[in-house]
């Protein structure tokens, strides 16, 4: 998740003295955007308890807990449209996209030019993330586009936008929008992960993947994922021995992650450890890899 996201999510949950909830994105959002959880509702204090309560639980991953809270404020204000932008927000976390996808919409129905949230996008971006997990590539992008007229330096709608014409293998298209959010926003390692991800995975650039991945590292030395698909990478271009000491880095940093000990092991056989190959397998096989138990009955 985006610093924007995070923060959009975190200022909207915020509560003023007055019971006030806002949503800040710039001093015009300040100015004209905010939403008030209103001094006149009958009982303004218990609709914030229960918001502030929402984002406890949220924060815990106890997202269903947050939701029967939210449901709470919603009966004391039932048209507070930051209330379903939350609501729908953390619906998307919990999974449940059908419900995500009814708040948004209920989101820009009460408030059609989304002149209360800024003007900015999220709604469109959110409902579009929902439609994505629901395979909905195509309706997402519909919905990316719009976040993006909105605010054409969106770099999450970009990012998701870029994902979902993967899903559909335009995957140049995608390629196109990871470069524009990384022209936006340079030092994501997620960025330069997923391009690199996508170069090796699908375009079979391992050249270019390769030095995707080198940047995303150079931003984040611990992202133990890019050391994984580095050393996938490298091993197509039959360098083992470099693909053996990624695998062996994603290792130190995640000792149970299976799949580099399945890879670790093949590297190690196409470079002629056939001892160090079974070792790998095996330990694989005791984490519940069901192919390196293959493997080991293969060879």
């Amino acid at each position: 998740m985006s610093r924007r996201r995070t923060g959009a999510i975190t200022a909207a949950l915020s509560l003023l003295t007055l019971g006030q909830l806002i949503l800040l994105r710039s001093t015009t959002a300040l100015a004209t955007g905010a939403v008030l959880l209103s001094s006149q509702t009958a009982h303004p204090q218990s609709a914030s308890d229960y918001v502030n309560k929402a984002f406890e639980k949220t924060n815990r991953g106890d997202y269903q807990g947050a939701i029967a809270d939210l449901n709470r404020a919603l009966e004391i204000d039932s048209t507070n449209v930051i209330l379903y932008y939350i609501r729908g927000y953390t619906k998307n976390l919990s999974g449940d996209f059908q419900g995500a996808i009814a708040d948004f919409n209920r989101v820009i129905e009460i408030d059609p030019k989304n002149f209360q949230l800024g003007d900015n996008g999220n709604i469109y971006h959110e409902r579009g993330v929902a439609k994505s997990n629901l395979k909905d590539h195509e309706a997402a992008i519909i919905d990316f586009n719009r976040a993006l007229e909105i605010d054409p330096k969106y770099v999450d709608a970009y990012y998701n936008r870029g994902k979902a014409k993967s899903e559909l293998e335009d995957f140049q298209g995608a390629i196109a929008d990871f470069n524009r959010a990384l022209e936006i926003d340079s030092a994501n390692a997620l960025l330069y992960y997923s391009r690199g991800t996508l170069r090796g995975r699908h375009l079979g650039d391992y050249q270019g993947a390769i030095a995707d991945f080198n940047r995303a590292l150079e931003i984040d030395p611990k992202y133990v994922d890019v050391y994984y698909n580095r050393g996938n990478a490298k091993s197509e271009l039959e360098d083992y021995q470099g693909a053996i000491a990624d695998f062996n880095r994603a290792l130190e940093i995640d000792p149970k992650y299976v799949d580099a000990y399945t890879n670790r092991g093949v590297a190690k056989g196409l470079s002629g450890n056939r001892e160090g190959m079974c070792l790998d397998l095996l330990l694989a096989s005791s984490l519940g890899d069901n192919k390196a138990t293959k493997g080991q009955k293969e060879f």
